[in-house]
């Protein structure tokens, strides 16, 4: 962690497998653990640029696009005090889907009481029509991999719902990270679950994931947004079920550890991409 001290990083951890787990279904408690470090590396990396840019955290407002359970922003609220807001269709979570997570009804009343502000919108086809004011700081996390379209119309919308100097965090899974060409190496699929893909009648999950040089030159076309940098992330090796395997099995912990190695050497081998803008 860059920004995170232990002592943060237990608190959340506590607040996360405790009072926030409690709020959902007992059959969503393995589903929640396994994304635990992903929320922790995301939020870690929002503070660290927002600090850096000398943003008092209590006064920042933050829009999460494509949030989904909207649980970095629960955390971002809850610890250190910033006005969140998210927006999302929250199709995926409609009843008739019976996800192990809950339904949108629950999602909604889950941020509403931990004090979040929901827009519950198609912000793709409405083009963010319904934003009706300006954020100091707009995160995307694991979206653009999920739309079997251009992202390009939906990231130049961006700088209309940012203010001078925000911060824009876009994130997607690297389609080149080392653990996917050791797959290809061998004829393993390296994308979703081809039945899930082939049985499912309204399909969730990844349609593109993108490359390190195609993430750069996404940064450098967004219409009046200035490219930051590019962030590399190991983040699903520290899942609760990697952590687990480590646990267990020498041969992933060592697995682990020369996978870290490995992307001291080649940073385009990492899992994660987060891409950072700026409205100058």
């Amino acid at each position: 962690m860059r920004y995170l001290s232990k002592s943060n990083v237990r608190d959340i951890k506590n607040f996360y497998m405790g009072e926030l787990l409690d709020t959902f279904s007992t059959k969503s408690e393995s589903t929640m653990k396994v994304f635990f470090y992903k929320h922790l590396t995301e939020i870690d990396l929002i503070l660290t640029n927002l600090v850096k840019s000398n943003k008092e955290l209590s006064k920042i407002t933050l829009l999460d696009v494509g949030a989904g359970l909207g649980i970095n922003c629960i955390i971002l609220k809850k610890f250190f005090f910033i006005n969140c807001t998210v927006i999302d269709r929250l199709d995926e979570f409609d009843e008739i889907h019976n996800r192990a997570i809950g339904d949108d009804t629950s999602l909604k009343e889950r941020l509403y009481n931990f004090g979040i502000e929901v827009i519950c919108s198609d912000f793709i086809k409405n083009n963010f029509d319904d934003l009706n004011k300006k954020y100091d700081c707009v995160t995307c996390f694991s979206v653009i991999e999920h739309f079997y379209f251009s992202p390009k119309k939906f990231l130049n919308n961006f700088h209309k719902f940012c203010k001078k100097n925000a911060l824009i965090f876009i994130s997607t899974p690297n389609q080149l990270h080392l653990l996917n060409r050791i797959r290809a190496l061998f004829g393993i699929n390296i994308w979703e679950n081809f039945d899930y893909y082939y049985n499912s009648d309204t399909y969730f999950g990844h349609v593109r994931e993108f490359t390190s040089s195609e993430m750069i030159i996404i940064g450098h076309k967004v219409k009046d947004l200035d490219y930051v940098k590019l962030d590399y992330s190991n983040f699903p090796l520290y899942s609760n079920n990697s952590m687990n395997y480590f646990k267990k099995n020498i041969f992933f912990k060592i697995f682990g550890l020369m996978y870290e190695l490995l992307c001291l050497i080649n940073k385009n081998f990492k899992f994660h991409l987060t891409l950072i803008l700026n409205k100058k």
